[in-house]
């Protein structure tokens, strides 16, 4: 038998005929109050099932968006929801799932300069997962870096060269 939250969860969760749910609304409306309540209505895992999913034949998640726009506080919300120890690897695949392109939300967050959810996307992982995820988006042909130095955006490319470096010192003297 279903619960109450459950069916509450489908209700929620049911898409309309741009394939978008109240909650995908909200949260690009930067609707802080109802995602709030929408968040609350919500069992975590299903919750961190749905925010895995693409929204667009782009393939954005609501991370992408949240991270292209600059939405800092939606992406703080989208954030804690993976708060607990064990929700790490989860995390990791949230931030790090790409678009069609290929792009991470931090591809997204590096090419419009939005320093803060570059910040906001790193803060959650040690040393070693943040170093991980500053060389995944730095090795690719077309880098953040490529990005960041064409639309010109100082404080990124600063901001990514010096967590790169921290990164690459503190490998060199660990050996």
């Amino acid at each position: 038998m279903r619960t109450k939250k459950d069916q509450l969860f489908e209700y929620v969760m049911k898409v309309n005929d741009e394939n978008l749910t109240a909650l995908n609304i909200a949260l690009l409306q930067r609707n802080k109050t109802i995602v709030k309540l929408l968040l609350n209505a919500c069992k975590k895992e299903q919750l961190i099932e749905h925010l895995m999913k693409e929204i667009d034949e782009k393939k954005y998640t609501v991370l992408h968006f949240a991270s292209l726009k600059g939405h800092e506080e939606i992406i703080k919300l989208l954030l804690g929801i993976f708060s607990e120890e064990d929700d790490k690897d989860k995390l990791i695949e949230f931030v790090m799932k790409e678009d069609e392109n290929r792009y991470t939300a931090l591809h997204h967050a590096y090419g419009k300069g939005h320093k803060e959810i570059v910040t906001l996307l790193l803060k959650p992982f040690n040393e070693k997962i943040r170093k991980n995820l500053i060389e995944y988006v730095m090795n690719e042909k077309w880098t953040v870096l490529h990005e960041a130095s064409f639309k010109g955006p100082e404080e990124i490319v600063k901001l990514l060269k010096n967590e790169w470096m921290f990164s690459y010192e503190n490998k060199c003297n660990m050996k």
